[in-house]
C-alpha cells in the first residue's frame, strides 16, 4: 500500500497540494476473515494527529 502522510492537522488550502506530505509504503497481509492486517504503525511516523486515507 502506498499512501501520503503529514504530521499535523491544520492546513491552509487544498490538502492534496500540500508540499509537506510524505509518501510512504507499507506491506500488509490479510486476516482469515478477509480484512486487511496492517500490523503496527511505523514508529518514526506514529502521531495521533496523522490522518491517512487509502483505497483498497
Amino acid at each position: 500500500m502506498v499512501y501520503h502522510v503529514r504530521s499535523y492537522t491544520e492546513i491552509v488550502g487544498d490538502p492534496l497540494y500540500n508540499p509537506n506530505r510524505h509518501t510512504c509504503a507499507k506491506e500488509f497481509t490479510w486476516n482469515l476473515d478477509g480484512t486487511p492486517n496492517f500490523g503496527f504503525p511505523n514508529k518514526k511516523l506514529t502521531n495521533d494527529k496523522v490522518h491517512i486515507s487509502f483505497l483498497i
